[in-house]
């Protein structure tokens, strides 16, 4: 019942609801109803702990091995997923894309210390190089001995014979760079357009001479004709060479500078020769 009075108290509205009073709260509350409901809700929680466990797990990991690849750089990582679901078709295409990019880096960076011309190094490589091995033999109190090359006469090599016969004989002295210098610490570098180092780690300036000595005559041997050259008529090669054991008054960038002077003595000297720099002290 439901009255509703005046301001005097009297009854002015007087309703009689026929239905009983918890017939509709017994209806949605009802066992059956509040049993589906458990069932339900517990169902939707196995749901969501497999969703995790088969697709939301596996994708936080492959986001971390992802961020972990990117920060690193390191392309030659790869997924790691076993299933054969969509999911594993996604990795699948995703580790391809890895590998792609892991080879096409691996050129960049070939060529980013490669002298396109020779296949030899180039500055890059060659300072970043003599920098380590500096250090290196800073650390072990070894020796290391630079030897700077320089082709006679290029210039003139090049108008006679043209830019191509000039790009051969460059190839072909690194050819002999190459075969001389084969120790994997040996750096050999084109530094210029006829310029060339060679640094040696561990080598004495006696033994950095001998070896200076042989690639000069190397070339002598290829006799490659020159016939702008004053001096024999065919290709020939100035070399200068420094030694240093690194100690607190000296540095690589004065290794090379005493080298380019040694160069300068031979080109002076007459060309087709070695000169040691008198300042090596190795």
């Amino acid at each position: 019942y439901s009255l509703l009075r005046n301001d005097a108290g009297d009854v002015i509205v007087h309703m009689c609801f026929k239905a009983a009073p918890r017939a509709f709260d017994d209806e949605i509350f009802s066992p059956t109803i509040v049993a589906a409901l458990i069932i339900a809700t517990l169902s939707w929680a196995v749901v969501i702990v497999l969703m995790k466990r088969a697709v939301i797990y596996p994708i936080e990991n492959l986001a971390q091995t992802m961020r972990r690849i990117r920060q690193s750089s390191n392309y030659q990582q790869k997924l790691n997923y076993k299933h054969n679901d969509e999911l594993g078709k996604l990795v699948d295409e995703y580790n391809e894309l890895l590998e792609h990019v892991a080879n096409h880096t691996s050129k960049l960076e070939a060529y980013s210390y490669k002298d396109a011309l020779t296949g030899i190094g180039n500055r890059r490589l060659f300072q970043e190089r003599l920098d380590y091995l500096w250090k290196l033999a800073s650390r072990r109190q070894l020796s290391l001995s630079a030897i700077v090359f320089d082709l006679d006469y290029f210039k003139q090599y090049n108008d006679r014979y043209g830019h191509d016969g000039g790009d051969h004989v460059l190839r072909q002295f690194s050819g002999l760079l190459k075969k001389r210098f084969t120790r994997e610490t040996d750096v050999i570098a084109r530094t210029g357009g006829e310029e060339f180092i060679v640094l040696l780690f561990d080598v004495s300036k006696a033994n950095a001479l001998k070896l200076a000595n042989r690639l000069v005559g190397d070339l002598r041997l290829l006799a490659i004709p020159h016939e702008a050259s004053p001096q024999s008529g065919v290709v020939s090669v100035s070399a200068g060479v420094a030694s240093f054991t690194p100690i607190k008054d000296n540095s690589p960038d004065e290794l090379i500078r005493k080298a380019d002077e040694a160069l300068y003595e031979a080109k002076a000297a007459g060309r087709d020769q070695v000169s040691i720099s008198p300042d090596s002290r190795a």
